[in-house]
């Protein structure tokens, strides 16, 4: 008899422990998932959890979108020069060049009729280059319209701390962190824009100041990206004309550097990777994507160099 009572009592908490278990959530069967908390990490975190877990390789699309005839005379070339007193003592002088972090099709200054303009989703431009050694503390921005007019300029802002040597590196210039601050325009969606980036010579300094610069054009992530470009003006088998890069944004789990590398749009590809590199310097699989990335730039001489800081920019004209 007593042993039926504890079978009974057993038998009953069997049931209570199973009716508790159909009350919980259960992970992956419609409760809390994991990818679900992942979410709630700033993106910063998300960003970095993607890259761990994907196997995708790194692939960049130039869709070749083509650069307006420039009106006035060309500034500056991807390549920018350097000031007199940028030398380094390898048994001769040589000069190091300011190089800005673009595809070489996309440079303007150069005598070749086919500059190509590179995309950002982004409402003001991010410009990475990379600054050689011995440089000047300080640089000059512009961004015109096609039209030669000024939009906005910052003059002699100060660029990154270099290390004890004064080596170089690569520099992001961030106008987006400066417009949390202060009123910039933003680049308006489908038109085209030429920026400048100039070093400050000081007393040294030539007639050809070292600088460089590039086009920007900002296109719309909510509408086909095929709706947006001039369909004379990009190499057909790059483009899905119902692409929508939000949504592919949206749906994929790969970090967002490489669905902006892969639709072709640079700028906003290389600034994503670049700030996750620049706070995660020791990220393996950053740095292979990072290297990846300049590689269809034509810039890996440029792979291996660290990234030395942002710009800090305190006014703009």
């Amino acid at each position: 008899m007593n042993f039926s009572k504890y079978q009974r009592t057993i038998s009953l908490a069997v049931l209570m422990l199973l009716g508790l278990g159909n009350a919980l959530p259960a992970v992956g069967s419609g409760g809390v998932s994991a990818d679900r908390l992942t979410k709630q990490g700033t993106n910063h975190e998300m960003l970095l959890a993607q890259v761990r877990r994907r196997r995708k390789p790194l692939k960049f699309s130039n869709l070749n979108v083509k650069a307006p005839t420039y009106r006035k005379s060309r500034y500056g070339a991807m390549r920018g020069g350097a000031c007199p007193d940028n030398q380094v003592a390898t048994g001769k002088n040589i000069q190091k060049d300011m190089i800005a972090i673009l595809p070489p099709e996309s440079q303007s200054g150069t005598a070749s009729k086919k500059d190509t303009t590179q995309l950002t989703t982004f409402a003001h431009p991010t410009i990475l280059f990379d600054l050689p050694e011995n440089s000047p503390t300080t640089a000059s921005f512009y961004l015109r319209d096609q039209n030669d007019k000024e939009v906005y300029s910052a003059l002699d802002f100060s660029l990154p701390n270099k290390t004890s040597k004064n080596a170089g590196g690569v520099v992001i210039l961030d106008i987006a962190e400066v417009a949390k601050t202060q009123k910039v325009p933003e680049l308006k969606v489908g038109e085209n824009y030429i920026w400048q980036v100039t070093l400050s010579c000081g007393s040294n300094a030539s007639k050809k100041t070292p600088t460089i610069s590039g086009w920007i054009r900002r296109i719309d992530p909510k509408i086909a990206l095929g709706n947006q470009l001039e369909v004379s003006t990009i190499n057909q088998n790059k483009l899905n004309a119902a692409l929508v890069i939000a949504d592919e944004l949206e749906k994929t789990e790969d970090p967002d550097y490489l669905v902006y590398a892969e639709n072709g749009i640079w700028y906003s590809a290389v600034n994503t990777l670049a700030k996750l590199i620049a706070s995660n310097p020791q990220d393996s699989q950053l740095k292979e994507d990072w290297k990846e990335l300049l590689s269809f730039g034509k810039l890996t001489e440029i792979a291996k160099k660290p990234i030395i800081g942002s710009v800090t920019i305190k006014k703009f004209n």
